[in-house]
């Protein structure tokens, strides 16, 4: 005799959180059958009264918040066979960009080939699958297979996980439930996963100047080489969109692909593979786009896709990003771990970063995620540490001593002066550096996507008023 699947209630009379007045009119994620039954139940039983809540994104106000706020959005499979749940689901995560549902899987048996091909971070598996592979067995088959992904299984009260199953599993939603348990089952599945492969986690750093003429584009070059050096899987990405430093530096073809011939919506290598463009030294480039008028192309939605893209990939994200503070700059540095200012002992340019750095404070960076570095240092003529420190009201983070010499030399030849001359002072300046982004563990909270750009254009209209 076949097993009944018991009949189960997808959304919870209370969904756990906190209650929010503000979506008293939000549209209901019940689907449209639960709905009905509601309304045949209601004329002779008096409803009960569901208490709507929402996972606020930014900024958390508690630790149970911010556990599940994460830079970059998850990539999830679920495999699902009731098409009610898989509605459910999906509509729970529609409104969370933080999380990317890729895929709902119906046949068990396609599961692992599908999980494979797209670069899954967590699998959703629904333990009472009725098709010719269980739900069990395909956790099983998920774990046998290597698969580098945390799983979340969907359960009911009654047919709880055994322990030896429970402990193949990253976390377990059970039925009915609501957006803030999947959600959270999602990102602890997620935390497992990364803590098993502490490398798999990307450390992007963006090279930002908010004056040109710095060596941001020189810095950025040598930064990704010693990154290299290191034994992380490194690209650098020419963020000057318009006029592609990077293209200059290392002489790129201009018939060479460009970051516009990314597919977005593509995860495999291979798509990366056909666009990057290797330099002599062995680091991937992604270069901007041939000519100025083509960056208008890139929209930040695009730019978004692209760096969620890398960062499945390497291991190491260098962002030569221009000077200005347009939308393509700031998702740039939405994106960014750790955001290097620099600057030259020169009083221009140390005024102009102390403005950008009260700008990044109200947009609501965190100060453990903009760092100022010091290029030059020992310019003759230029301000002292001392000075420089009292007129950024800080020690510097970083220094890179003065070498004017080696570094023209090296970008003559398109070579990073970290490989020409590694025993150089500025050469030593710079793998110390690579050294400490390394090293770089938690990543710092960050805005939203978007909400950088939104606050930078809410300051502009209340500086107009």
């Amino acid at each position: 005799m076949p097993i009944r699947r018991p009949k189960i209630s997808l959304r919870a009379p209370w969904v756990r959180g906190r209650p929010d007045p503000a979506l008293d009119d939000a549209p209901d994620a019940t689907p449209p059958a639960q709905k009905r039954t509601r309304r045949a139940a209601a004329a002779g039983s008096k409803p009960r009264r569901t208490v709507k809540t929402r996972l606020i994104p930014h900024p958390p106000e508690d630790d149970d918040l911010a556990a599940v706020v994460r830079p970059a959005a998850i990539r999830v499979v679920l495999v699902e066979d009731v098409s009610e749940v898989a509605a459910h689901v999906r509509e729970l995560f529609r409104q969370r960009s933080q999380i990317n549902l890729l895929d709902v899987v119906v046949d068990s048996r396609l599961a692992v080939d599908r999980i494979r091909e797209l670069d899954v971070d967590v699998v959703i598996v629904d333990t009472l699958l009725q098709g010719q592979v269980k739900g069990p067995t395909l956790i099983d088959r998920i774990r046998k297979a290597g698969l580098p992904v945390g799983i979340v299984a969907v359960t009911v009260p009654d047919r709880p996980l055994n322990r030896r199953r429970a402990a193949a599993v990253d976390a377990v939603v059970t039925m009915p439930f609501g957006t803030f348990d999947l959600v959270r089952g999602v990102a602890d599945a997620h935390g497992a996963a990364s803590a098993r492969n502490p490398m798999a986690h990307a450390r992007t750093v963006a090279v930002f100047a908010s004056k040109g003429g710095v060596g941001t584009t020189t810095i950025a070059f040598n930064l990704a080489a010693s990154l290299q050096a290191t034994g992380l899987r490194t690209i650098l990405v020419d963020g000057s969109l318009q006029f592609g430093d990077l293209r200059q530096l290392l002489r790129i073809p201009a018939h060479a692909p460009s970051i516009l011939d990314l597919p977005t919506d593509a995860v495999r290598q291979s798509d990366i593979a056909g666009v990057v463009f290797t330099d002599t030294s062995g680091i991937d480039v992604l270069p901007a786009p041939q000519r100025p008028e083509m960056a208008e192309l890139m929209t930040d939605r695009d730019l978004a896709a692209v760096f969620d893209l890398l960062r499945r990939t390497y291991q190491a994200i260098v962002i030569d990003t221009s000077s200005n503070l347009g939308g393509a700059t700031l998702t740039m540095l939405d994106a960014a771990d750790i955001v290097l200012q620099v600057v030259t002992p020169d009083p221009s340019t140390i005024e102009s970063a102390r403005v950008a750095s009260q700008t990044f404070a109200e947009i609501g960076y965190p100060p453990a995620k903009l760092r100022y570095l010091v290029n030059r240092l020992g310019t003759v003529g230029g301000l002292g540490p001392d000075r420089m420190a009292r007129a950024l009201g800080r020690d510097p983070d970083f220094t890179i001593r003065s070498d004017w010499q080696l570094v023209t030399g090296s970008n003559a030849e398109g070579i990073p002066f970290v490989l020409a001359r590694p025993d150089a002072p500025a050469s030593v300046d710079i793998r110390a550096l690579a050294e400490r982004m390394r090293a770089i563990g938690a990543v710092p909270a960050a805005p939203a996507p978007g909400r950088a750009r939104a606050r930078v254009a809410s300051l502009v209209e209340a500086r107009r008023r």
